[in-house]
Protein backbone atom coordinates (compact mmCIF):
# COMPACT_ATOMS: atom_id res chain seq x y z
CA UNK A 1 0.00 0.00 0.00
CA UNK A 2 2.91 2.86 0.86
CA UNK A 3 4.65 1.76 -2.63
CA UNK A 4 1.42 3.02 -4.63
CA UNK A 5 -0.23 -0.08 -5.81
CA UNK A 6 -1.53 -3.65 -4.95
CA UNK A 7 -2.95 -6.25 -6.07
CA UNK A 8 -6.84 -6.41 -5.09
CA UNK A 9 -8.35 -9.24 -6.65
CA UNK A 10 -8.74 -11.70 -9.30
CA UNK A 11 -12.29 -12.30 -11.26
CA UNK A 12 -13.03 -15.04 -13.79
CA UNK A 13 -11.06 -18.24 -14.52
CA UNK A 14 -10.33 -17.48 -18.45
CA UNK A 15 -7.01 -17.86 -20.07
CA UNK A 16 -7.72 -14.06 -22.16
CA UNK A 17 -6.60 -11.88 -19.16
CA UNK A 18 -6.36 -8.06 -18.34
CA UNK A 19 -4.74 -5.89 -16.05
CA UNK A 20 -7.22 -3.30 -14.48
CA UNK A 21 -5.66 -0.40 -12.43
CA UNK A 22 -8.24 1.73 -10.38
CA UNK A 23 -7.38 4.48 -8.29
CA UNK A 24 -9.69 6.27 -6.03
CA UNK A 25 -13.08 5.91 -6.21
CA UNK A 26 -13.46 4.74 -9.60
CA UNK A 27 -12.00 1.50 -8.08
CA UNK A 28 -15.43 0.52 -7.24
CA UNK A 29 -16.39 0.81 -11.01
CA UNK A 30 -13.45 -1.39 -11.88
CA UNK A 31 -14.68 -3.96 -9.50
CA UNK A 32 -18.08 -3.81 -12.02
CA UNK A 33 -16.36 -3.59 -15.10
CA UNK A 34 -13.92 -6.60 -14.07
CA UNK A 35 -17.57 -8.46 -13.27
CA UNK A 36 -19.33 -7.30 -16.54
CA UNK A 37 -16.04 -8.50 -18.82
CA UNK A 38 -16.18 -12.05 -16.87
CA UNK A 39 -19.94 -12.33 -17.29
CA UNK A 40 -20.12 -10.58 -21.04
CA UNK A 41 -16.54 -11.86 -22.70
CA UNK A 42 -15.11 -14.49 -20.26
CA UNK A 43 -11.93 -12.04 -19.98
CA UNK A 44 -10.30 -12.98 -16.60
CA UNK A 45 -9.52 -9.29 -15.14
CA UNK A 46 -6.85 -8.76 -12.08
CA UNK A 47 -7.69 -6.15 -10.33
CA UNK A 48 -5.22 -3.74 -8.66
CA UNK A 49 -5.30 -0.88 -6.52
CA UNK A 50 -3.47 2.09 -6.82
CA UNK A 51 -3.07 3.85 -3.86
CA UNK A 52 -0.96 6.85 -5.28
CA UNK A 53 0.27 7.34 -9.31
CA UNK A 54 2.54 10.35 -7.78
CA UNK A 55 4.40 7.68 -5.74
CA UNK A 56 4.46 5.13 -8.07
CA UNK A 57 5.90 7.79 -10.49
CA UNK A 58 8.38 9.12 -7.95
CA UNK A 59 10.10 6.11 -7.02
CA UNK A 60 10.32 5.37 -10.41
CA UNK A 61 11.87 8.25 -11.75
CA UNK A 62 14.19 7.64 -8.58
CA UNK A 63 14.92 4.56 -10.51
CA UNK A 64 15.80 5.78 -13.38
CA UNK A 65 18.18 8.41 -12.02
CA UNK A 66 19.85 5.57 -10.01
CA UNK A 67 20.44 3.91 -13.15
CA UNK A 68 22.08 5.83 -15.13
CA UNK A 69 24.69 5.32 -12.85
CA UNK A 70 24.55 1.67 -12.43
CA UNK A 71 26.52 -0.75 -15.01
CA UNK A 72 25.21 -3.91 -16.45
CA UNK A 73 23.37 -6.29 -14.17
CA UNK A 74 22.73 -4.15 -11.23
CA UNK A 75 20.50 -2.03 -13.15
CA UNK A 76 17.30 -1.35 -10.56
CA UNK A 77 13.59 -2.09 -11.46
CA UNK A 78 10.37 0.21 -10.58
CA UNK A 79 8.07 -0.97 -8.07
CA UNK A 80 5.20 -0.89 -10.64
CA UNK A 81 7.37 -2.79 -13.28
CA UNK A 82 7.84 -5.48 -10.72
CA UNK A 83 4.58 -6.09 -9.82
CA UNK A 84 3.11 -6.13 -13.31
CA UNK A 85 6.36 -7.58 -15.01
CA UNK A 86 4.45 -11.56 -15.76
CA UNK A 87 1.06 -9.48 -15.95
CA UNK A 88 -0.53 -10.90 -19.32
CA UNK A 89 -2.59 -8.68 -21.25
CA UNK A 90 -3.32 -5.08 -21.68
CA UNK A 91 -2.99 -2.77 -18.53
CA UNK A 92 -5.98 -0.09 -18.32
CA UNK A 93 -5.78 2.38 -15.96
CA UNK A 94 -8.69 4.11 -14.19
CA UNK A 95 -9.05 7.53 -12.10
CA UNK A 96 -10.80 10.29 -11.25
CA UNK A 97 -8.31 12.25 -12.47
CA UNK A 98 -7.61 13.88 -16.12
CA UNK A 99 -6.19 10.86 -18.07
CA UNK A 100 -2.58 12.76 -17.60
CA UNK A 101 -2.65 11.43 -13.68
CA UNK A 102 -1.96 7.72 -14.82
CA UNK A 103 -0.17 8.18 -18.03
CA UNK A 104 2.57 9.17 -15.43
CA UNK A 105 3.47 5.59 -15.11
CA UNK A 106 3.16 4.25 -18.34
CA UNK A 107 6.45 4.50 -19.20
CA UNK A 108 7.29 1.66 -16.58
CA UNK A 109 4.50 -0.77 -17.22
Amino acid sequence: IIKGIYPLKSVGKSKNEVQLLGSGTILREVEKAADMLDKDWSVKSNIWSVTSFNELTREAHSVDRDNRFLVGDKQKTPYITKCLKNAKGPVIAATDYMRNYAEQVRKYI
